[in-house]
């Protein structure tokens, strides 16, 4: 008798763990500053002050760009 020879692996979910990580390190790294400058956002839009609107703006940049470098780092 020969061994039962194992299944191949799946690729789908190989890509779903690889997607499922990517969305866990986002949620949990990324997502507190990214609400952080939604709320400030909103606040210089209810306040209507560009000047908290740019800073929103400029954080979520930051957020986004320090995101991508460290990414690209790794």
């Amino acid at each position: 008798m020969t061994a039962p020879t194992p299944p191949p692996p799946h690729r789908d979910h190989t890509v779903i763990g690889v997607i499922g990580m990517a969305v866990l390190v986002l949620v949990c790294c990324a997502a507190p500053v990214l609400i952080a400058a939604g709320a400030l956002g909103a606040l210089g839009a209810w306040l209507t002050s560009p000047y908290l609107l740019a800073a929103a703006a400029a954080l979520a940049l930051i957020a986004l760009v320090a995101g991508a470098t460290r990414r690209r780092r790794r």
